[in-house]
């Protein structure tokens, strides 16, 4: 027993079909599909992470690396260049620490 549902004001003339594109099955899919595809967008909006750890993309050749900035590419680099600089003192510190601590002289407490 299908219950058809009329789109006009009920004045009970027989009406063509609404759409001549699709048939009822497709347009039955088309709107569950947009019901999901709409779950999903109201889910990313909350935050909830979905199956392949979340985000608007789940294309697994998109690379967020490939995309930096210039800037982002001259902050790095700077700070590499501090992350070698001390790494150096550090090893100038530790190399008078350890040649300090072989002198066997009195280094201090007496």
């Amino acid at each position: 027993m299908g219950v058809q549902r009329s789109e006009g004001g009920g004045d009970g003339k027989k009406k063509g079909p609404s759409n001549y594109t699709f048939n009822n099955v497709e347009m039955n899919q088309m709107g569950r599909e947009n019901e999901r595809l709409l779950g999903r967008m109201i889910d990313i909006k909350a935050g909830k992470r979905g199956p392949a750890g979340g985000g608007f993309s789940h294309n697994e050749t998109y690379d967020r690396r490939k995309h930096m900035s210039s800037n982002a590419i001259n902050r790095r680099r700077k700070d590499d260049k501090i992350a070698r600089e001390n790494q150096k003192i550090a090893n100038r510190l530790r190399s008078v620490a350890s040649t300090s601590g072989r002198s066997g002289g009195g280094g201090g407490g007496g």
